[in-house]
């Protein structure tokens, strides 16, 4: 689009019987960022962007590398998560259906 704007799309989920909601946006560079929300608070879609802990108990965010790689990147603390809900994040079990969950820092 012309004016840089490029929309985003937000599904609402749910893992474990954890309730999430995902954003997902086109980046630049053959690349999809991504924001997930766990627990998500009743204002969770408008403060997506803004301030994380106003969206859910736990924050997550990273891309996706299509281009030469097959694997999710993040930089510098992907994770927010309150202290109440940590055992409960790290406990989780997700298995990637397409993608590795873990590869190279690429620039």
């Amino acid at each position: 689009m012309s004016n840089g704007w490029v929309p985003s799309f937000k599904y609402e989920f749910a893992i474990e019987g954890i309730p999430a909601i995902a954003q997902v946006q086109d980046v630049g560079f053959d690349e999809l960022g991504f924001k997930v929300i766990f627990w998500p608070t009743a204002l969770a879609k408008e403060w997506m962007a803004h301030d994380r802990f106003r969206t859910g108990d736990a924050y997550a965010y990273g891309w996706l590398e299509r281009r030469d790689a097959a694997y999710l990147m993040f930089s510098a603390a992907p994770i927010n998560c309150r202290r109440s809900r940590i055992a409960t994040i790290a406990a989780m079990t997700i298995d990637p259906l397409a993608y590795a969950d873990r590869g190279n820092f690429r620039m």
